[in-house]
């Protein structure tokens, strides 16, 4: 029997990379006998030709679908978005554009998820495999991350950023509503709120490479500085303090916008971001 499966890959401007990455993903899904997958991107303000190139397999491959959003919404929004499929498939796996990881590590990770867990891939443990590293810069300011995110949530997590995630149907259920970092901080919050309400996460080694054109290297002072504020809020967010605070909500949008960064979410803000059209197969 066939398990069903959303493999989700968020995109902004990556018209040079999705078309090899969508062609990889699909070969090597050929092969996997025992998963149905349907491939979602999610277009996250695109003002290039990444439409074009993903539309160019949405009508050739069923297994293609896109979601645009013409507006940019973040890389954590185009996630949120996305996975509000969540109930169409068994497990719910997010990659992205770049191609960083290769196509059988996905579907490893995917086979050994089950339904209350969470399974990540970290580049940070001894057996992983890294083919091209980061900067000396990045790999600097990636464990500077780590050690906040440690000191502040304690989940003791080598690699919260790595983009390559595994996600049980029964851990979306539970955490979807908790889910509102737009940006590239999103997985810190899926991570703690799996984490807070008792799921199993597993984090298992994997092979990787540093891909030339980052979205995050290309804004590395305001991207950081976004992602900072952003695990500060969501460690405040459920505190009075917090809610005593209301009245800044207008200065901490502002000061995402300054940053070029996607806004955080309000609980009731899921559906009417930016412009959608639906699914297309």
């Amino acid at each position: 029997m066939q398990r069903t499966v959303l493999i989700l890959i968020p995109a902004h401007n990556e018209q040079n990379r999705i078309g090899s990455t969508l062609e990889s993903m699909l070969s090597h899904l050929n092969q996997k006998k025992g998963l149905q997958a349907r491939l979602v991107v999610v277009l996250n303000g695109c003002d290039d030709g990444t439409q074009e190139v993903v539309d160019g397999y949405t009508s050739k491959d069923p297994r293609v679908e896109r979601l645009v959003y013409h507006e940019r919404i973040g890389k954590g929004g185009a996630l949120i978005e996305g996975l509000k499929l969540w109930p169409t498939a068994e497990v719910v796996a997010y990659i992205d554009a770049d191609g960083s990881c290769p196509p059988e590590e996905i579907t490893r990770l995917i086979e050994m998820c089950g339904e209350d867990e969470m399974i990540i891939g970290s580049r940070w443990l001894p057996e992983s495999q890294i083919i091209e590293a980061q900067s000396r810069l990045r790999r600097f300011l990636s464990r500077g991350f780590h050690w906040l995110v440690q000191g502040l949530f304690g989940m003791g997590i080598r690699d919260t950023q790595c983009p390559a995630k595994a996600i049980g149907k029964g851990v979306l259920r539970a955490t979807y509503d908790r889910l509102n970092i737009a940006d590239f901080a999103f997985d810190v919050n899926l991570l703690y709120s799996a984490h807070k309400m008792g799921f199993r996460i597993r984090e298992t080694p994997i092979a990787w490479r540093d891909v030339l054109g980052s979205k995050v290297t290309a804004n590395l002072g305001r991207a950081s500085t976004a992602m900072f504020l952003s695990i500060v809020r969501l460690r405040l967010v459920d505190t009075r303090f917090y809610r005593r605070l209301a009245f800044l909500r207008p200065f901490e949008s502002w000061v995402y916008q300054r940053l070029g960064a996607a806004v955080p979410r309000r609980s009731a803000e899921s559906t009417q971001i930016g412009t959608t059209a639906d699914i297309d197969r």
